[in-house]
């Protein structure tokens, strides 16, 4: 049986941009006078940590197995029998770009769990026009 790929490198430019957003953090606390040399110096080297690793995550990985998906929900944790019914009772739905899933005036009927692709999470009064 082959397995699915899950390509990360969406995933890859969403962290540098983080990463990015860090470093002019960063500059303004210093350029704020809230952070001193020392200190930016610290976070500068955290974050440098940062992109060393970003460089050692693989470009693509395979699809976790549905049950490890579970199991790895952390109030699920290692009750198989609480992930095969949440497994067995489960569907998988596909949505489009910018579809609206759930929204957050809306009483949840599920638990969306993200195998794959990006969420966008918007609190507050967003309604599309």
């Amino acid at each position: 049986m082959k397995k699915n790929k899950i390509n990360l490198t969406l995933f890859s430019a969403a962290i540098r941009n983080l990463i990015n957003v860090m470093h002019t953090s960063i500059r303004r606390l210093q350029d704020s006078g809230i952070l001193d040399d020392f200190e930016v110096r610290i976070l500068h080297d955290q974050v440098n940590n940062l992109i060393k690793q970003l460089w050692l995550l693989p470009i693509e990985m395979d699809t976790p197995e549905p049950e490890s998906l579970f199991r790895n929900i952390h109030w699920v944790g290692d009750d198989k029998r609480l992930a095969a019914w949440l497994m067995e009772n489960s569907n998988i739905c596909h949505f489009d770009l910018n579809e609206m899933i759930i929204q957050d005036d809306e009483e949840p009927d599920s638990i969306y769990l993200i195998t794959k692709g990006l969420v966008k999470i918007v609190h507050g009064n967003y309604r599309k026009s």
